[in-house]
């Protein structure tokens, strides 16, 4: 059985840029520590509704989607790079028998995805998802980034939609 494991938001300091080349895996020292970048990069726009996808696969998805979320977010701030405007949240998934069954995985993602999706468009906010599944010595995980309002918002969300008291 794989548990989620859901952490408060990631405290970054000064700028964005090194931690989004992480997240989004453009830089060669970051891709090597994935040794197969599978799955989708998920673009949302909550303003306009908007959802657009990049596959992980080739590098240059990767950079014209990370320079896509950060033009976007130029829009709404002067200083779009500075952490005050964000909120970077890591999700683990933990599997107790260490089999971590793709079907399962997947099922857990895709749920995952779904909220962060709704509550963006709920709350009007522009964000970003990136799934990070085949990384040489963590477990499967969820990088997410988003325009925040207050600390802990979309993880306090889930806690809501999965019952769970904080």
């Amino acid at each position: 059985m794989i548990n989620i494991l859901l952490n408060n938001d990631y405290p970054l300091k000064g700028n964005l840029n090194y931690f989004e080349a992480y997240m989004f895996a453009t830089t060669e020292r970051h891709y090597n520590k994935h040794y197969i970048m599978k799955g989708n990069i998920h673009l949302f726009d909550g303003t306009k509704d908007e959802e657009k996808i990049f596959s992980m696969v080739e590098l240059d998805n990767r950079k014209k989607a990370l320079k896509e979320f950060n033009d976007s977010n130029k829009e709404d701030f002067e200083d779009n790079f500075s952490p005050e405007h964000y909120s970077v949240v890591l999700i683990d998934f933990e599997d107790e028998d260490n089999n971590y069954n793709i079907d399962e995985v997947d099922e857990i993602y895709k749920l995952i995805l779904s909220e962060y999706s709704k509550f963006l468009k709920e709350n009007k906010r522009k964000g970003a998802l990136v799934p990070h599944f085949f990384q040489h010595d963590r477990i499967p995980h969820l990088h997410l980034i988003y325009q925040k309002q207050e600390s802990n918002e979309f993880v306090n969300h889930l806690y809501k939609v999965f019952g769970v008291e904080e």
